[in-house]
Order: structure tokens, then C-alpha cells, then sequence
């Protein structure tokens, strides 16, 4: 059935230009302060295997730091933590769960913006906070593939972001969308937030992107998550409506000022798939490594930039 018998669906794409030094410092330095290691204590990361179909995780709190940069980074691009229409919601009493939490960043600030609302974050690893949070805040370890430990129709928000290499093709369009479905309100909103691929890409970051894609491809997993069969998928459960589907194209490196010169951290998650892309192209960690470094040495050099999208929708 074509989309338009099936919902509402707006698309809008901005372009995010490079006047973000002013908000580097200020962002990251506060959350330097918010996440201090004296106040905070993170338990151990429960880390399984990439080729699992679950996560590549890292154990040690550069995983932590990175997660925090990457939550201010992506609130900078959007200018808000969500783009669904629902703070009025959240500003009387919503109950919100956010899936594959991570350090909770995301989390912890939303239930201090809106301190009448209740705050769910669940996720596999237990990386988020486990003591110092707000009252209407907590985390639980949860493996969503077993399913989220809620009934069905608690939530009035259901947000979830950057789960692109957490489980493979079928897991999510069979078992996680739906998972997140159930557990939401009748009248409540599911939030998705992926990214897309490079764009402009140089030809090494060609060569990892085809590396990885083809990979993923082999094991199961898809080739990205990308927005269109996202919204797709949605519109095809007959269990939503008024589907909106916004998007950013982001600059990186120099371009984006600090901020794009910081995302070379940001960039720099390919170590973390650095065993099984290795073995797959046939080349040594060290070669991989080097690739690595040509890939963030030419993302000035061809003004790379990515897409990112929130997609948004109303359950029935």
C-alpha cells in the first residue's frame, strides 16, 4: 500500500553550518562538571561480541567520555533533545522510557529539564550511573531481544537513538520496533534517531564504509539503519500514525569549527570493529589502523558530512 494511504508523512532537511564553537565549550564543559568520576560511579561494562548480533562495547570509561561528547554533539545539531511535539507532555506527568540508554546523558538531563515527568532508561551494559540521578530518574539492565520488563501501554514516550550496530536486520524489524510499540500508550510517541551514511566522502572512508557495509550485509545486520525503511517499517505495522521523518546534513572536521574537529573522536569508533572488518577486508590490525588514520586525515580534504534523521509517530 502506498505511504500516503497509510499516514501523514513531513520530511525536512537542514543543513548544520559551522557556528557551534561557542556551544564545544560550553557544552562539554559542563558536562565534564555533571559526570565528574567523584560524583558519579559506573559500574562495569558488560561487553559482548560484534559479531554476536548484539554490541561492540568498550570496557573502560573512554566509551563513557565519548557517549557524553556524542549526547551534546547531536543536541547542538538538533538544538533539543527530541523533536517529536511533546513537551507540553512532558512538562505535566509523562512516564518516558529511553532504549539502549548507554551513560544516560540523554536521560539524566530530560529529567532534570522536566522534573514532573518519570524517566526510564534501560540498556544492556550497565555504563549509566548507578547511584547520584534525580528522583524521577532510574535505570534498569535490560536485554530488549528478551523483552522490555513493562506492560503493554505504560509509556508516553518511547525514545530510542544510534542503535545501529545493536542487533541485526530481522531482530529489528521483527522483534524491537514492535517491543517498542507495545510498551507505549495508545496516543503515545515513538522517537527513532538514526544516522546515515558519509557523504562526500573521501576514497578511504569509501573503502572502510564498503568494508563495513559488505560486512554487515554477510552477518545479518543491515547496511545501516537507514531513515527510509525505518519510516517504511513503521507505516508497514499499522500501528502508528501522522509519521514525520526530519533530518540534518552535518559538516564535519574543520568545517564544523571545534565541534567537527572533536567528531574525529566521535569518528574514531572504528577500532571498535577493528578484529572483524580486518579479517574481512584480509588485511593486519596495523594496515586497518592506517586506514583509520587516512579516513580522519581526509575528512577536511573532501568536507565529509553525514545525515542524521529523527523519525517520529503517533501509536493508534
Amino acid at each position: 500500500m502506498p505511504i500516503s494511504n497509510i499516514c501523514h508523512y513531513e520530511h525536512e532537511i537542514t543543513w548544520v553550518h559551522n557556528e557551534i564553537d561557542d556551544i564545544y565549550s560550553e557544552q562539554v564543559d559542563d558536562s565534564d562538571k555533571e559526570d565528574d568520576q567523584d560524583e558519579v560511579s559506573y559500574e562495569s561494562l558488560n561487553s559482548q561480541d560484534f559479531q554476536g548480533a548484539t554490541r561492540s562495547l568498550s570496557k573502560d570509561n573512554e566509551e563513557i567520555d565519548r557517549l557524553h561528547l556524542q549526547h551534546y554533539y547531536f543536541k547542538y545539531i538538533w538544538q533539543k533533545n527530541f523533536s517529536a511535539p511533546i513537551e507540553h507532555k512532558l512538562k505535566e506527568n509523562a512516564r518516558v522510557l529511553d532504549v539502549g540508554c548507554g551513560a544516560g546523558t540523554w536521560l539524566l538531563e530530560m529529567s532534570t529539564d522536566f522534573p514532573r515527568s518519570t524517566f526510564v532508561g534501560v540498556d544492556i551494559a550497565t555504563m549509566y550511573p548507578s547511584d547520584v540521578m534525580p528522583l524521577n530518574c532510574e535505570f534498569m539492565q535490560c536485554n530488549v531481544l528478551d523483552g522490555i520488563q513493562f506492560a503493554d501501554n505504560t509509556f508516553d514516550f518511547v525514545h530510542t537513538r544510534l542503535m545501529t550496530f545493536a542487533f541485526i536486520d530481522n531482530e529489528w524489524f521483527e522483534k524491537v520496533i514492535n517491543e517498542l510499540i507495545r510498551v507505549l500508550k495508545t496516543g503515545g510517541t515513538l522517537e527513532i534517531m538514526v544516522i546515515d551514511e558519509y557523504k562526500t566522502q573521501g576514497p578511504v572512508t569509501a573503502q572502510l564504509c564498503n568494508a563495513l557495509f559488505s560486512y554487515m550485509h554477510e552477518n545479518g545486520f543491515m547496511n545501516n539503519l537507514i531513515p527510509d525503511r525505518v519510516k517504511d517499517y513503521l507505516n508497514s505495522t499499522n500501528q502508528l500514525k501522522d509519521i514525520v521523518q526530519e533530518e540534518k546534513l552535518v559538516p564535519t572536521g574543520k568545517l564544523a569549527g571545534n565541534f567537527g574537529i572533536s567528531f574525529e573522536d566521535l569518528h574514531n569508533t572504528w577500532p571498535s570493529v577493528r578484529v572483524p572488518l580486518s579479517t574481512h577486508m584480509g588485511i593486519s590490525s596495523e594496515n586497518f589502523d592506517e586506514l583509520v588514520d587516512k579516513c580522519v586525515n581526509e575528512i577536511d580534504e573532501f568536507k565529509t558530512c553525514f545525515n542524521t534523521a529523527r523519525i517520529y509517530a503517533i501509536k493508534n
